[in-house]
């Protein structure tokens, strides 16, 4: 991982602060926008709506636990490469939406989709840190903000 013993405060660090905020709306924009495809899975699988909300259940709770493993990746490998393979791996879950069968969505939206959220999520935010010191908080904020920004694609989904 690349480090600075003083961290430069913009340059380059705005670009990663881009990334982080467009990681952050996607990941969080798939994560929040869920209840558009849970009354749709609902109705398709003929299931529950505790069984159907695992699915969101299981995105969540691997992305947030996935944190430290992307960390100590990231520490062997370059952050960007791992957020890379991060996105690609959430893709591959995403594809998942075309399963037959509820529990294929576990593994595929649920656990395979949470793994590369959380890789993404937790390496985009923890690189602005690296590239800011006196305006960290003012950067970090911005990134994040993707999260609440997020909120406005769920209509589009639907």
């Amino acid at each position: 991982a690349r480090r600075f013993e003083n961290p430069p405060d913009g340059g380059w660090g705005w670009v990663v602060v881009a990334s982080c905020f467009i990681s952050t709306s996607l990941t969080h924009g798939v994560q929040k926008s869920f209840g558009v495809f849970f009354v749709e899975f609902i109705d398709y699988f003929d299931e529950s709506r505790s069984r159907t909300a695992w699915i969101n259940s299981i995105m969540y709770g691997v992305s947030l636990f996935i944190g430290p493993l992307a960390v100590a990746l990231s520490a062997r490998f370059s952050s960007r490469s791992v957020v890379m393979v991060g996105g690609l791996i959430c893709g591959v879950g995403m594809l998942g939406m075309l399963a037959q069968d509820i529990t294929h969505l576990y593994v595929t939206v649920g656990f395979v989709t949470g793994v590369g959220s959380g890789i993404a999520y937790t390496l985009t935010n923890a690189e602005v840190g690296r590239y800011f010191d006196k305006r960290r908080a003012f950067a970090a904020g911005i990134g994040v903000c993707g999260s609440g920004a997020s909120f406005i694609l769920a209509p589009l989904f639907q």
